[in-house]
């Protein structure tokens, strides 16, 4: 198969990067341009508790240190945490004298490379131009029936406010957890974003050299993981696991050990795992961040948030693999990567681990291709020739899954027209933390 890009192919995958790059940007313009004197935004439209932590490290390393701290404790600890996007954008954050506008333009490159790494992934299983748009859309803007949720919630009176973890915990995953889903990523959490592209494109390399027994596609595939380990550590359990997943089903499937298989995910995990024994070190040595796992044990919610928090595209990619089951394991097509994942994502979910839920991060993306070849293919077999007719039912399948999305993106501007929010403060306290940061001789925590 053709798994490669034509120029116009690139140029449109480009535009729509920049495109999606410019609506995600529209509500933070809003909170900057329509915040009044007194207050200042502090330029994220979700969670700014977890936003802030990013800004520790960015400060940490615009500070001149590498090796970053967990500054939510009081034991003291050496740096160790190795970041690639919050050192990157720590040192944009000094050169340009603004930690903000370096935030910003991280966010922004973070959505044009997910959107060209979208693109790519979606390439890997069709060489159909035409097929990798619906499929380039679906993973992007797709989500579950979180919307119906909402509206239910609105036509009650509840117009949003803060909520506790136990509360979360109880609504379908596509209202709350941007990790899940591209273009909620791509709204509110940069790093997500750069994990999201990472994993994806580990995923279609690892896959083509799988397929076409390239071992310099697996090599590329390995440094791809290992700069995933340094963006986002959780993610490198979901590539490896596909990897061995795929080898795995093969074996099975043909009875017998292939080496060459073999020889493909053992470079992988040469290349890829690293990282991980390292982070795995410092998670259970460093005080700093044995505190820093106790703060952030991530546990799944209910399997019905799941069921709800992908809905459709969830029904489609199991009703393709069902109708498909003679070729699980058959072949080292790159198609088996997504029947890996599908199989594979449950079990990580409800593993034995106190971060479950980080696990889901890009799951929207094999769901939502294999859905949508479930769709395109059914309409092929009954032959919808009128061209009209076809394009009518993709687009109304690709708005029911979009409107979770749609729906955070709406809300994104009413948080940031709400002056009295927890998007924005006092300029009193920022002038006032700004002062204590500056003091050279400062020690101890301020909770702010």
């Amino acid at each position: 198969m053709n798994y490669q890009l034509q120029r116009e192919e690139r140029l449109e995958a480009l535009g729509w990067g920049l495109l999606l790059a410019l609506v995600t940007s529209l509500p933070y313009l809003l909170g900057y341009m329509a915040s009044p004197a007194e207050k200042y935004f502090l330029g994220f439209v979700l969670n700014p508790g977890d936003q802030n932590t990013y800004f520790m490290w960015m400060s940490q390393v615009a500070s001149g240190e590498t090796l970053l701290r967990n500054l939510y404790t009081s034991t003291p600890h050496e740096g160790v945490i190795l970041n690639l996007v919050f050192l990157a954008a720590g040192w944009a954050g000094k050169l340009l004298g603004s930690l903000d506008i370096a935030y910003q333009l991280l966010r922004l490159a973070a959505v044009v490379l997910l959107a060209w790494s979208v693109w790519l992934f979606v390439a890997t299983f069709t060489a159909s131009r035409e097929r990798r748009r619906w499929l380039f859309l679906t993973v992007v803007f797709g989500a579950g029936i979180g919307w119906v949720w909402n509206l239910l919630r609105l036509w009650n009176g509840d117009y949003g406010g803060l909520v506790t973890d136990t509360e979360l915990l109880a609504r379908p995953l596509d209202l709350w957890v941007p990790e899940g889903y591209v273009f909620y990523s791509m709204l509110v959490m940069p790093h997500f974003s750069l994990a999201i592209a990472l994993l994806l494109l580990t995923v279609r390399y690892a896959a083509i050299g799988l397929a076409d027994n390239r071992l310099g596609m697996t090599a590329i595939a390995g440094l791809l993981c290992f700069a995933l380990s340094f963006v986002h550590p959780y993610d490198v359990l979901i590539a490896l696991g596909l990897a061995g997943g795929v080898a795995t089903l093969y074996s099975l499937r043909q009875r017998s050990i292939n080496p060459g298989v073999w020889r493909h995910i053992g470079l992988l995990l040469l290349i890829g795992s690293g990282p991980v024994l390292y982070n795995y070190w410092i998670l259970n040595n460093n005080p700093g961040m044995q505190a820093w796992l106790v703060q952030n044990r991530s546990v799944s919610p209910p399997p019905v948030s799941y069921l709800a928090g992908y809905g459709l595209l969830l029904f489609g990619a199991v009703l393709y693999a069902i109708r498909n089951r003679h070729e699980l394991g058959n072949n080292l097509e790159p198609v088996q990567w997504l029947y890996a994942w599908l199989l594979i994502l449950p079990l990580a979910l409800y593993a034995p681990i106190d971060f479950q839920r980080r696990l889901v991060i890009g799951a929207v993306a094999p769901l939502a291709v294999l859905a949508m070849l479930q769709l395109l293919d059914w309409l092929g077999e009954r032959r919808f020739t009128a061209r009209r007719a076809s394009t009518t039912t993709l687009s109304v399948v690709l708005l029911l899954v979009s409107l979770s999305s749609t729906f955070h993106w709406l809300n994104s501007f009413r948080k940031t027209a709400d002056h009295a929010g927890e998007l924005f403060v006092e300029n009193g306290m920022v002038e006032a933390l700004q002062a204590i940061a500056s003091d050279p001789g400062r020690h101890g925590t301020v909770l702010a």
